[in-house]
């Protein structure tokens, strides 16, 4: 890829992303309650008022990481992420500095502390805001959740782990995969001494644990010792999820110094690749030991999604792993999955009438889920997937 290529790619993120964050502005703000409004149809016309955890902080981070990519527009955008940092620190706090799942729109409690997710969200968002804002009023808090959480993620009795259901002895992909992000941002805010320990045990559970030896990919279930489960999904593979924890992965061998690992990403990445793609294109999910694409409901806002869908995060935190591949391998056959997935994205997921992309395809292209917001999906991947691909363009080497 040319200099020229990859300045014209750099000033197309920019732009989709300006326009993607422009909508997720102001008007999402709740001036009167404090938070966010998230839950928007297509044309974001506001459908329900309930505010999740996850969408709430999830905006924190979104808006901190637009005050660090965009510094001319700081302020504004601090202004916006401290606006969800008074309504979860303030009335989303459980006790044993835990989040509550979900609350109406003046911040009572509808469901309590019941996924370790809503804390890993709230970690990620404060600890973005205490980096790129240098406010450090908050670091002690920070501190404190996230040696909870810590200790949470290495309980094998720890159960408020929704959307998964807790069984013992068995450990779950998502748990750890979040957890390699939460502690890399962890370590921007308050130093990697702190954040290693969670950082190393869950990279090592993700790369090892959760890896199928015959497959040669991550499975998004598996037990305490590394083998699989005894159930019919068994071999299930979330072709999304394997690719987000890929580019986290890269991301914390390169802040560990452990580029040795690097091989061992990439040779997941491929395998996951041949498995979950058709004609080229990722799809949602498969059971490997059929090769069948499942069925998958989203939790809360119960999609039945088909194995063969095409789901929005998914393709964004795909774009991002294969363009981090090429720029470290200098393979070309990355390049072109970059691209191929690239070209898809503006051909069919962003919605060119009302902004933003369209949650959900069918294996056609057709449109299978149009609303732009819930109460867990919010303005989180795809505005992140562009700040990391503009990153990953702009630096020299890898």
């Amino acid at each position: 890829m040319e200099k020229g290529e990859e300045a014209k790619l750099v000033q197309l993120f920019d732009a989709e992303l300006r326009s993607i964050m422009e909508i997720w502005s102001e008007e999402f703000a709740d001036r009167q309650c404090g938070g966010y409004l998230t839950c928007r149809n297509r044309d974001f016309s506001l459908y329900d008022d309930k505010k999740g955890a996850w969408g709430q902080a999830r905006h924190i981070f979104t808006y901190s990481a637009m005050a660090e990519y965009s510094p001319a527009e700081k302020d504004r955008w601090l202004s916006l992420a401290k606006t969800g940092i008074d309504f979860v620190f303030g009335k989303m706090m459980a006790d044993g500095f835990r989040i509550n799942y979900l609350t109406d729109r003046e911040g009572n409690r509808l469901e309590g502390p019941i996924s370790v997710f809503s804390d890993a969200f709230a970690i990620l968002g404060l600890a973005k805001y205490i980096s790129v804002s240098g406010d450090r009023s908050y670091e002690t808090l920070l501190d404190d959740m996230f040696r909870t959480y810590s200790d949470n993620i290495r309980n094998p009795e720890f159960k408020d782990i929704a959307p998964n259901a807790y069984s013992r002895g068995i450990l779950h992909h998502a748990l750890f995969m979040i957890s390699v992000n939460v502690a890399c941002e962890v370590a921007g805010a308050i130093g990697l001494v702190k954040a290693r320990d969670l950082l190393e045990y869950a990279l090592d559970t993700v790369l090892s644990r959760m890896k199928d030896q015959e497959y040669g990919c991550i499975l998004e279930k598996k037990k305490s010792n590394g083998d699989r489960i005894d159930s019919q999904d068994a071999l299930f593979l979330n072709v999304g999820h394997v690719f987000e924890s890929m580019w986290f992965a890269i991301d914390a061998a390169r802040l560990l110094g452990r580029k040795e690992l690097i091989p061992e990403i990439i040779s997941i990445s491929e395998n996951t690749f041949r498995l979950g793609t058709d004609d080229g294109l990722i799809v949602f999910s498969r059971l490997l030991d059929h090769n069948d694409k499942s069925r998958y409901s989203t939790w809360k806002y119960e999609i039945a999604f088909d194995g063969n869908d095409k789901v929005s995060w998914s393709y964004a935190e795909a774009m991002v792993l294969f363009l981090y591949l090429y720029k470290i391998t200098k393979d070309e056959q990355w390049e072109i999955r970059f691209r191929d997935h690239l070209d898809y994205v503006e051909k069919h997921f962003i919605d060119r009438k009302y902004g933003d992309w369209f949650h959900a395809l069918n294996n056609d292209g057709s449109v299978k889920v149009d609303m732009k917001g819930s109460t867990v999906k919010d303005a989180y991947h795809i505005p992140r997937a562009y700040m990391k691909m503009i990153s990953i363009l702009k630096e020299e080497s890898l």
